[in-house]
């Protein structure tokens, strides 16, 4: 696993600590397995949208806001973007450091 993997993944687990505790994070990982966000970022935004809808999208930007924190990138919402998007536009701006 690189580097951004490892950022990718802990700043999910802190995000979502945060927003919604460390026992629903855990049930989450559960349910949505962790390793697709850095495997399959796509399969891991449809599995949470299985579990919580629309709801989803929130849970995303957190993840998508702290991950752009760690990075030292500013988080913009776009209302085109996905949630793919933006791990791929952070793992870039990460590979481009």
């Amino acid at each position: 696993m690189n580097d951004f993997s490892n950022i990718l993944l802990k700043s999910a687990k802190d995000a979502l600590n945060r927003t919604i505790g460390e026992s629903a994070a855990a049930a989450i990982d559960f349910y949505c397995d962790p390793s697709l966000l850095t495997e399959d970022p796509g399969k891991y935004s449809e599995d949470l949208a299985k579990l919580f809808g629309m709801g989803a999208s929130i849970l995303e930007d957190v993840i998508i806001k702290e991950l752009f924190s760690r990075l030292g990138l500013q988080f913009k919402k776009q209302g085109d973007r996905r949630f793919t998007d933006y791990i791929a536009e952070a793992e870039e701006a990460y590979s481009s450091k």
